[in-house]
């Protein structure tokens, strides 16, 4: 005889990180399985778009422009440890960290040039999972560090030509999780967030993830459901339907 028992006292999974722990996810119990609602967020792909005349032209000659004074800036960071409060944290494990200077290594061997190279701070703690930031560009569309998610302190710039063309790039991934655009013009802006397949988007200004009041999420392989804001709260909610008869 089988006895009956109850399911696990679990309402709801929320999960952060690859998308590899959630493609198939069920809490087990007994011979039983309990599937529960789960909110996922996943793949970082996190897209910037500027508008100015250095960088909205194919020609890399104009872009090289903008994307060099970027260059500057970048490579100042550097990457230590919490207390040591830099640009860049460590990764969360060796085997990242390994996966990362992968993507590192084979952009160099494939010719992307390196526009810019950050360093590791001096006196960071002995085996720590540690990558110097590295800025690539002009990065070809069909190389991976355009299409995969890196999840290290990789930047990848792309010249695009026209705004059509910058929408395409920017949803020809399979994740969608943040997009910053820069421009000056209104009509723009909101064209682009309504177009872009990402969770959050970013207008002159950029973060990960913003207020508590604002709900953060992705799209495509960055998950599913949304954390925070009022909005989250739903995803803890089950809407259940009760029809009375109140007679003649």
């Amino acid at each position: 005889m089988t006895q009956r028992t109850a399911p696990l006292s679990m309402s709801q999974v929320l999960l952060c990180g690859a998308a590899i722990v959630t493609l198939s996810m069920g809490i087990r119990h007994g011979f039983g399985l309990w599937l529960q609602p789960i909110t996922q967020t996943q793949g970082w792909s996190r897209e910037n778009f500027a508008f100015a005349i250095a960088i909205q032209n194919l020609a890399w000659g104009l872009a090289g422009i903008f994307a060099g004074m970027v260059a500057d800036k970048f490579g100042q960071s550097s990457a230590g440890s919490p207390a040591q409060d830099r640009d860049c944290g460590p990764l969360i494990n060796a085997a990242q960290k390994e996966r990362v200077e992968g993507f590192i290594q084979r952009a160099k061997q494939a010719g992307v040039p390196v526009l810019a190279q950050g360093r590791v701070a001096e006196g960071v703690p002995s085996g720590g999972y540690y990558v110097a930031p590295t800025m690539f560009g002009p990065v070809p569309r069909e190389h991976e560090l355009a299409c995969d998610e890196v999840f290290g302190p990789v930047l990848a710039v792309i010249p695009f030509d026209t705004e059509a063309d910058a929408i395409s790039l920017a949803n020809a991934t399979d994740f969608g999780l943040l997009a910053g655009i820069w421009t000056r013009d209104g009509g723009r802006q909101i064209r682009m967030a309504k177009q872009m397949q990402c969770g959050q988007v970013y207008i002159n200004c950029y973060g990960a993830g913003g207020g508590v009041e604002l709900p953060f999420g992705g799209v495509k392989r960055s998950g599913h459901g949304r954390e925070k804001g009022f909005l989250a709260l739903e995803e803890f909610c089950n809407v259940k339907t009760v029809v009375q008869y109140h007679g003649e």
